[in-house]
């Protein structure tokens, strides 16, 4: 008699795969983002932060790409092309993305008096 199981079965995988597409993950977009940050921890100078830079960088590239997809004049056969740029801009490139769509306001340089 057997209790439990040494290995998944393969319809686990299948509903693995249907979990992470009702959250909204797309395993390719996140596995370009993660090896597009990978290639930033090289600059950072502890394990938290190389972390926080993987995390971001997969987060960056699994939600925003469809969203640069959308804005750009390509066809969705670059999209792990994009998610891998956009893995490897990590918080950064949220931050490029959000300047492009939302300009900042000019701010004066001399303070009120």
């Amino acid at each position: 008699m057997r209790i439990g199981y040494l290995w998944a079965p393969p319809n686990n995988q299948a509903m693995l795969a249907d979990v992470l597409k009702e959250i909204g993950i797309d395993v390719g977009l996140a596995v370009s983002g993660f090896f597009g940050s990978l290639l930033t921890i090289g600059r950072h100078r502890d394990w938290k932060t190389a972390t926080a830079a993987v995390l971001s960088g997969m987060g960056s590239a699994t939600y925003l790409t469809p969203l640069v997809i959308d804005l750009l004049p390509s066809t969705t056969s670059s999209q792990y092309a994009v998610a891998f740029v956009l893995g490897f801009l990590g918080l950064r490139g949220v931050e490029l993305i959000t300047d492009r769509i939302f300009p900042p306001e000019k701010q004066d340089d001399q303070p009120n008096q």
